[in-house]
């Protein structure tokens, strides 16, 4: 089966509330236009707590005409109860000492959380994706965050295993029970730290993923999971043979942990200031010779990385900037795939 090709891309401004105009769609799409890119982006509240939901469901319509799906990614920021609460309620942390409840373990965090991630679901109504994914990024502090300790506030994202495990299953679980209109449920991606060449078997992926299912099966909670697949996020210099012996490694650990589903990159690239093209397209051709799924990061700019220059806003409008060199890559690449 060939690899399904896709980009990380905006579905709203979360700073200003600006929506991708005529503009982005025409230059997402120019990038490949025999088939129209999947897209992984992302719903998330406001400063205030809020979920425009109007505006999202508009966004979702808008790459639906254009024939992109959409893997909506349900970030952590759904949720902002800890936030509400002020420091001094450590229960209401996402990464707080989980509770019995039912044949689980909780917390109020991730209680709310899961529910919040259904209503917004069921909100969304018939422009609800069929693919979410819970989260992105928890291992980023892998092994030092321990559950129960503070999140520090520059990796707000950071969850200690038990926490992801907990947070990964109570919400598959629910949104399986309730929310029919999705029909894959993926976990969060994880950083595998390209730039250090990651170990599959140290507690960045291997470790953080096997203490995950170890606290699952220490409550009696077993496979088939209620969630499928394994998620990477790869940002840097990526070669070949990284490729492989990541694949290699996760399809061990999947195997050994009774993870069924594919494994996918969910962001992949390097900054384009410091783009090797030889290096990067043997990686990407590498990666689609193994990954179900392979997003590029991003539609746009963050920190360097990306296919274009600071979007500007215009007539309350997403507008993409300048190309980088990225776009004529891309381009080349998306041609000799299917």
């Amino acid at each position: 089966m060939a690899t399904i090709q896709g980009i990380c891309s905006p579905l709203i401004d979360h700073a200003t509330g600006a929506l991708p105009g005529a503009a982005w769609f025409d230059a997402l799409d120019s990038l490949r236009p025999s088939r129209p890119l999947a897209i992984r982006g992302s719903i998330q509240a406001d400063a205030h707590g809020v979920v425009d939901i109007d505006a999202y469901k508009r966004s979702l319509a808008a790459y639906a005409a254009r024939g992109h799906q959409v893997w909506l990614v349900l970030e952590a920021s759904l949720c902002r109860i800890h936030e509400g609460a002020g420091a001094g309620d450590s229960s209401l942390s996402p990464n707080a000492v989980l509770y019995p409840q039912g044949n689980a373990s909780i917390n109020k965090w991730i209680d709310a959380y899961s529910l919040t991630c259904c209503d917004v679901l069921g909100k969304l109504g018939p422009d609800c994706p069929a693919i979410v994914i819970l989260g992105n990024e928890f291992n980023v502090l892998a092994p030092s965050l321990q559950l129960g300790q503070p999140i520090p506030a520059d990796k707000p994202e950071a969850l200690a295993p038990e926490a992801a495990a907990m947070l990964t299953w109570q919400t598959a679980t629910r949104i399986k029970n309730l929310c029919p209109q999705v029909r894959n449920i993926y976990p969060a991606a994880m950083s595998d730290l390209v730039k250090f060449q990651t170990s599959v078997s140290d507690d960045w992926i291997g470790g953080y993923l096997t203490k995950q299912i170890q606290y699952l099966e220490a409550l009696g909670l077993a496979a088939p999971w209620p969630w499928q697949g394994v998620l990477l996020n790869q940002e840097g210099a990526l070669t070949a043979a990284y490729e492989n012996y990541i694949f290699y490694g996760v399809s061990h650990l999947k195997s050994t942990l009774g993870i069924t589903g594919p494994t996918c990159i969910t962001e992949f690239g390097t900054p384009s200031a410091g783009l090797d093209v030889g290096v990067m397209t043997t990686a990407f051709n590498a990666a689609n010779a193994l990954a179900y799924a392979l997003f590029f990061y991003l539609f746009g700019q963050d920190r360097g990385y990306g296919t274009h220059g600071t979007p500007s806003i215009v007539a309350d409008e997403l507008v993409p900037g300048t190309e980088t060199a990225w776009c004529p890559l891309l381009r080349e690449r998306y041609q000799n795939t299917s």
